[in-house]
C-alpha cells in the first residue's frame, strides 16, 4: 500500500544470497516502510534516516550501523560539498539510505547487475566505502595544484584576488578535512570489528582504505599548511608594499610642511612684511625655500 517507487529497492537479492535495499531518505513511502514494515529497532531506524554531522559506526552484535561521507555528484552542488550515506547490515540483509544521489552507490548497483560486484556483506561494505573515499582524490590533488600556483604567483598579480582565491581554497579544505579524520576512525573500527560475515579479505581492504583516507587527511593537511604559509607571504608582501608608500607620503610630508608654514607666513595679508618693497624679495624667498627642500 505504500508508494516506494524512486524509493531504489531491489525486488530480489543483488548478491548471492543477501538482499540489498536502497532509499532515498527524503522519500516519505521510504520512511513509512523502515518505520512500520522494516523490522529494524528504532535505533536503526533513526540511524538509517538521520543525518549525522560526521561519519562514525556502531557494532551491536553482528549488526552494523555505518554513516560514511562521499562528494556529491550533482552538478549544481559545490565542488567540496558531501553527501551522507548511511548503512545498516546484519550480515545477510543490506540497508542503505542516501540524503542525495552518490555515484558510489550507482556504480554498485551497475556492477552487481553485470555480475561485476561484491560478493558478500563484507566486501560491499569494503566496496562502497573505497569508491566514496576514492573520488576525493582529484579534488585534493586539485587544491594542492591550487595552492602551489598561487604560491608562485605570489610576486605578480592582484594581491587582493590572489589571497580571497587562496582563502576560498583554505575553506574548501577545512570542510573536507572535518569528515576525514572521522572516516577513517570509523573505517578502522570497522575492519577490527568481531563479525562472524566479515573475513580476512574484506578486513583487509576495509584497512587499506583507511589508510587511503589517512594518506589523503595528511597530503590536505600539509596543502593546508602550505595555503597558510602563502596567504601569510601574500599578506606581508601586500604589508611591504604599504609601508613603502607610507615611507615615501612620509618623505614628501616632511619635505612640504616647512615650505607651507613660510609660505603662509609670507602670505599673510598683513602690513610690515619685512623687505616687501625690495623688488629682489620674490627672487631671494624662492632660492631660500629651494635651499630648504635641498
Amino acid at each position: 500500500a505504500l508508494d516506494l517507487r524512486g524509493c531504489l529497492v531491489p525486488e530480489e537479492p543483488l548478491l548471492s544470497g543477501i538482499h540489498w535495499l536502497h532509499f532515498d531518505g527524503h522519500h516519505q513511502g521510504a520512511r513509512l516502510w523502515l518505520r512500520g514494515e522494516s523490522g529494524l529497532d528504532s535505533v536503526a531506524i533513526d540511524g538509517l534516516l538521520g543525518r549525522t554531522p560526521r561519519p562514525r559506526v556502531s557494532v551491536t552484535g553482528d549488526q552494523v550501523l555505518l554513516s560514511l561521507r562521499g562528494l556529491s555528484m550533482e552538478p549544481s552542488s559545490p565542488e567540496d560539498d558531501m553527501l551522507s550515506v548511511q548503512v545498516w547490515t546484519n550480515g545477510a540483509r543490506i540497508i542503505t539510505c542516501r540524503d542525495r544521489p552518490a555515484q558510489a552507490i550507482a556504480d554498485l548497483r551497475r556492477d552487481i547487475e553485470h555480475g561485476q560486484g561484491p560478493t558478500d556483506t563484507g566486501e560491499f561494505l569494503s566496496q562502497l566505502a573505497e569508491r566514496l573515499v576514492s573520488a576525493m582524490d582529484d579534488l585534493i590533488a586539485g587544491a594542492e595544484a591550487d595552492t602551489d600556483r598561487l604560491g608562485h604567483a605570489g610576486g605578480r598579480g592582484n594581491t587582493s584576488a590572489l589571497v580571497e582565491e587562496l582563502a576560498g581554497i583554505r575553506r574548501r579544505m577545512i570542510r573536507l578535512g572535518r569528515y576525514l579524520g572521522p572516516q577513517r576512525r570509523a573505517l578502522t573500527q570497522l575492519a577490527v570489528a568481531p563479525l562472524t560475515w566479515l573475513n580476512h579479505e574484506d578486513q583487509a581492504l576495509l584497512h587499506a582504505t583507511a589508510e587511503q583516507t589517512a594518506e589523503f587527511e595528511d597530503s590536505l593537511r600539509s596543502a593546508l599548511e602550505v595555503a597558510e604559509i602563502t596567504q601569510d607571504e601574500l599578506l606581508q608582501r601586500s604589508s611591504e608594499k604599504t609601508e613603502q608608500r607610507v615611507y615615501v607620503l612620509t618623505l614628501i610630508s616632511a619635505v612640504f610642511m616647512p615650505l607651507s608654514f613660510v609660505t603662509g607666513l609670507f602670505g599673510v595679508n598683513l602690513a610690515g612684511i619685512p623687505a616687501a618693497e625690495n623688488p629682489l624679495s620674490f627672487a631671494t624667498l624662492g632660492a631660500s625655500l629651494l635651499g630648504l627642500v635641498v
